[in-house]
């Protein structure tokens, strides 16, 4: 026996320790000494946290600990803020550093201050410290996870911001490029025209084969994307009108004629066209008959300038997609007119070119480097936008997305930019993931730490808890259950049934103690090796699921899916079995259906002469044709395989 303070006789209590040094402490009232005797164990009921000999509560070395965690955690923040890109000046800065420092030192200095108050409760005699409640250990570990989400949270929308302004970035430099190549396209036939402007000022009089020259001379394919050719319209008053027709006849063209309505004053006739081969059907066309073309054509000799027309739709396109055409006035040599009137006096024409807007536009993204997909769209007068063109790439899930105006000869265009899947793949973004991951093991972490340090004198108790309220909560849900459910002895005698099953077969649990599944329930028309099995597995103890036919009380039969579950002791022994059965009745009986007219199918397909065909699935190219169908095209199955690039050749 031994003490550690000096003592004199008196009343004494017992305290049990849990550590090291002595087993047992004996308290003697009205002196403030301890003394360890280990023969006292065996009669103490009560715990103590600390053990016989521990150091006594020091402030100073308190104080000590945590200036110390304060000076650990600060450094490890400090080389943390540049690797993890935060912000480390302002107020942002000082708030991050200040979240961060409190998720570091919270759980470490709260254990800590815990501990040395219930030492300083025991060194002055007092009663230890009650446990912590459960409600403020999830509380607080709850507070520690949040903590740390919130600084793991605001680091990623941190993050995040700067890739989507660098995202964005890339996005308007590729719709500059796009936009600046949407609008060198449309210039393409303007600079075409305005080249054939300059054939007409060097020459008086061009003539058909003059004009046919000039556009031999160009690279009709390669210069001028989307133009069908280049014409010349001429302004014909219709009292003038069979003049004109007759001087083009001798002019070459015998059969030349012009196709008009309506009662203008004026015609605007396409006197030459070329290539001619393409666009026959235009030669001889009233331009000036059409609403929209006479807009633009009036547009232009009115301001001097080019005019393009709205969207319409070309003789010369078979397709009939959207087009334009672009209008550029000539006047007479030496001529400079700037009113209306002397426009309209020096006029000898306007040239034009009829364009297809998808043929114009095709490809145009590519100087997106495939970031961006775009549509076109012409503003009309309603004020209302009218689609011309629009690419079908697949763009990504949620798209970045811009509107601009784009003006042309006098025509206004809304051009939509819309980010592909391509450019949000172009950006690496696996910062934010392993930002956001890496934010929240170490909130998890943490909390697990304070969940740890918080309860760990209360798990027990909780583990217990948990365990009594799950085995009544599956006790409740074997008894609830829609599905049958029995307890069976070692010899597959019922011990115990459901609800589920008194609702399913009809008998209640008195009716079926001591009584076997299949002496209860069997319906005779279960399959023999359905039964050997079930016999098999209950004699090795083994589980089981099968498919049964069983009979009711009321003699209905029923389909069961049923799974046996053996169930042992702690040693291991077998005690019994557990039996688990679903009613798959309708089930059973769908397939039978499906079967019959799957059967039926098959007789009607090889007993018709109709040959059937079928496109399962049309993202892929197999199909299903029928022996029949082979026989009316008079093929075999190796000559033709049954896909779709088949069945187009033999359409088209």
């Amino acid at each position: 026996m031994g003490f550690v303070w000096p003592f004199r006789p008196g009343r004494i209590s017992f305290v049990p320790t849990s550590g090291n040094g002595c087993q047992s402490v004996a308290k003697l009232h009205g002196n403030d000494g301890w003394l360890c005797y280990p023969a006292l164990r065996p009669f103490l009921r009560f715990s103590h946290p600390y053990p016989c000999m521990k150091t006594p509560f020091s402030p100073v070395r308190l104080l000590i600990e945590i200036l110390l965690t304060l000076v650990v955690a600060q450094g490890l923040i400090l080389a943390a803020v540049p690797a993890l890109h935060l912000p480390a000046t302002g107020l942002v800065g000082a708030l991050v550093n200040a979240a961060l420092l409190v998720l570091l030192c919270a759980p470490v200095m709260f254990w800590r201050v815990m501990e040395a108050g219930q030492r300083a409760k025991v060194a002055r005699g007092g009663q230890q410290l009650a446990p912590m409640g459960l409600r403020n250990a999830v509380a607080f570990t709850l507070g520690a996870y949040a903590c740390g989400m919130a600084i793991t949270a605001c680091a990623v929308v941190w993050q995040k911001d700067v890739l989507d302004q660098e995202l964005d970035t890339t996005f308007q430099r590729a719709g500059d490029r796009l936009h600046a190549e949407v609008l060198r396209r449309f210039n393409q036939p303007l600079n075409g025209l305005k080249g054939a402007r300059g054939v007409y000022a060097a020459s008086p009089d061009v003539s058909r084969v003059g004009f046919r020259d000039y556009v031999d001379s160009r690279d009709m394919l390669g210069e001028f994307a989307g133009v069908r050719g280049f014409g010349f319209v001429s302004r014909v008053p219709r009292a003038e009108l069979a003049d004109f027709i007759a001087r083009e006849r001798e002019g070459g063209l015998p059969d030349f004629s012009v196709h008009t309505s309506g009662t203008e004053d004026d015609l605007f006739v396409i006197k030459h066209i070329e290539p001619l081969t393409n666009n026959r059907a235009a030669l001889g066309f009233d331009l000036g008959q059409e609403p929209l073309s006479r807009e633009a054509l009036t547009r232009a000799i009115l301001s001097g300038h080019a005019a393009m027309s709205a969207k319409t739709t070309l003789l010369q396109d078979a397709e009939k997609s959207p087009g334009f055409l672009l209008f550029v006035p000539v006047y007479r040599n030496g001529a400079d007119p700037v009113t209306l009137a002397q426009r309209q006096a020096a006029l000898r024409g306007l040239l034009y070119a009829p364009i297809v807007a998808s043929d114009l536009l095709a490809g145009a993204a590519g100087t997106a480097d495939g970031l961006l997909r775009f549509t076109l769209e012409d503003r009309v007068g309603s004020g209302t936008d009218v689609h011309v063109y629009g690419e079908g790439d697949a763009a990504a899930q949620k798209p970045m997305r811009s509107e601009r105006t784009l003006v042309f000869a006098g025509q206004f265009f809304t051009l939509t930019l819309e980010s592909t899947a391509a450019l949000a793949q172009s950006q690496d973004r696996s910062r934010i993931a392993i930002l956001a991951l890496g934010g929240a093991i170490g909130s998890f972490l943490l909390a697990f730490t304070t969940w740890l340090l918080s309860v760990g004198r209360v798990r027990a108790q909780r583990l217990a808890d948990q365990k009594t309220l799950e085995l009544d909560r599956m006790a409740r849900v074997v008894q609830h259950t829609s599905n049958a459910v029995t307890l069976n002895d070692a010899q597959t005698r019922i011990t115990w049934v459901n609800a589920g099953f008194t609702r399913l077969t009809g008998y209640t649990l008195d009716e079926a103690r001591g009584k076997t599944p299949g002496e209860l329930l069997g319906s005779g028309k279960t399959s023999p090796e359905i039964l050997e099995q079930l016999a098999n597995a209950a004699l090795k103890g083994e589980p089981c699921r099968v498919q049964v036919l069983n009979r009711a009380k009321d003699g209905h039969e029923y389909w069961v899916d049923t799974e046996v579950q053996p169930t042992r002791d702690a040693n291991g022994t077998l005690i019994g079995f557990m039996e688990i059965g679903t009613d798959i009745t309708a089930r059973i009986n769908d397939q039978q259906t499906l079967k019959e007219l799957s059967d039926r199918m098959s007789l009607a397909i090889e007993g018709g002469s109709d040959g059937l065909w079928d496109w399962m699935d049309v993202t892929e190219e197999a199909q299903w044709w029928s022996p029949n169908y082979y026989s009316l095209l008079g093929y075999t199955p190796e000559e033709l395989p049954a896909t779709i690039t088949s069945h187009r050749s033999l359409i088209h």
